[in-house]
């Protein structure tokens, strides 16, 4: 394979991911894709700031794959990656409007935030805001006023229902994020089939590695029953692992997009 597919070493150990939010396990598997990983590569941008939790970072343009608008690098796993979705793709991207800070409310100054910040700029004018917290990240999409100097931020609620009941979800994280109590929990669940995610995301990174599927079996199901059950004739095992592959290979391919929502 290329040195653009390379995956994360030591795939038969097993993963920590199994209180990994949705969003966590989107990129996750889109990070494993081949193409994907040769766009990051080669993706014009440049950091304004180093140091502090405030990252400005300026994009010639964002990725015109997936759903992901930008990464700073698809080696970093979700406990470390800086990832933007595309806001058309991830509802819980919160959209508000920054006008002129006004004397009858508290500002908001992007600066203060305690939590690791980065301010995407892209060339179209939006302002992206990436804040993390472990493996939990809020994103916002910000049109008007400069980030870097204090605003006052506004939301729109005459947007469709379905879009809304999300917004209104991240909005009220954010409140929380602002009031210092970082990103809670509550809005970034455990997906309930995290320990069967984590399963595929192992039997795909053992067939990106090259491993036989008896080899990736013995790994995930142990010697003793791939002694027992691999030569069975109805095959029950090797299915197992077949669609575990497959399952694999189409959410790295698309599927990943049903994690944003």
């Amino acid at each position: 394979m290329s040195a653009a597919s390379e995956v994360p070493p030591d795939w038969r150990t097993g993963y920590d991911f199994l209180r990994f939010p949705r969003q966590a396990f989107a990129w996750e598997y889109l990070r494993r894709k081949d193409s994907f990983r040769e766009a990051c590569e080669t993706a014009k941008w440049r950091k304004r700031t180093d140091g502090g939790p405030l990252q400005v970072v300026c994009a010639r343009s964002t990725m015109p794959t997936e759903a992901c608008l930008f990464t700073v690098s698809a080696d970093e796993d979700a406990g470390a990656a800086t990832v933007f979705w595309d806001p058309d793709a991830c509802p819980k991207v919160l959209r508000l409007l920054a006008l002129p800070a006004q004397t009858k409310t508290q500002p908001f100054v992007l600066a203060d935030t305690q939590l690791p910040t980065t301010l995407l700029l892209a060339d179209d004018g939006l302002q992206h805001v990436l804040i993390r917290d472990g493996v939990r990240a809020l994103q916002l999409c910000v049109r008007g006023e400069n980030l870097l100097a204090p605003v006052t931020l506004t939301f729109d609620t005459g947007m469709p229902e379905p879009l809304f009941v999300y917004q209104v979800q991240m909005l009220a994280c954010f409140h929380a994020c602002r009031a210092g109590h970082g990103l809670p929990e509550r809005y970034f669940p455990p997906d309930p089939p995290a320990a069967r995610l984590t399963f595929v995301l192992r039997a795909l990174d053992g067939w990106l590695g090259g491993a036989t599927q008896r080899e990736i079996a013995t790994v995930l199901y142990g010697h003793e029953r791939v002694e027992r059950d691999w030569r069975d004739p109805k095959e029950n095992l090797r299915d197992q692992v077949r669609h575990a592959i497959t399952r694999g290979r189409t959410l790295m391919d698309h599927g990943y997009r049903a994690f944003l929502r």
